[in-house]
């Protein structure tokens, strides 16, 4: 048998507040950005951070300005396949048949973008 789990002391119940129940645990691993806001980081990003290499500045600057930095992770991310694209081909190929030889590269680029962004 195992020993019993001990219960949080009080003043671990009031570190948790809110978050009672199932995410309490991660409302207090959580971190605060206790330094600065996402819009003053978001102006001193724009006065240091233009024509810079976009992922040596990310190395250099991720402690300064952690909020942005998670926004760049997902922005700068390699997508893992090139399925995406060739879904945009295929629809291509499907919208632009034999019989609409006469369309416009424009009204196929209007297409495309409509039948893949569900317009």
């Amino acid at each position: 048998t195992e020993p019993p789990v001990p219960l949080p002391d009080e003043e671990e119940q009031e570190d948790i507040g809110e978050g009672e129940g199932l995410f309490a645990a991660y409302h207090k691993r959580q971190k605060r950005d206790v330094g600065t806001t996402p819009g003053v980081q978001l102006s001193h990003y724009i006065d240091i951070g233009e024509g810079q290499n976009a992922l040596l500045f990310w190395a250099l600057n991720m402690k300064t300005l952690p909020s942005l930095f998670r926004v760049a992770i997902r922005v700068l991310a390699v997508p893992a396949s090139s399925a995406p694209v060739e879904r945009v081909f295929s629809h291509g190929g499907i919208i632009l048949r034999p019989h609409r030889a006469q369309m416009t590269d424009r009204l196929l680029a209007n297409l495309i973008f409509c039948k893949c962004n569900a317009v």
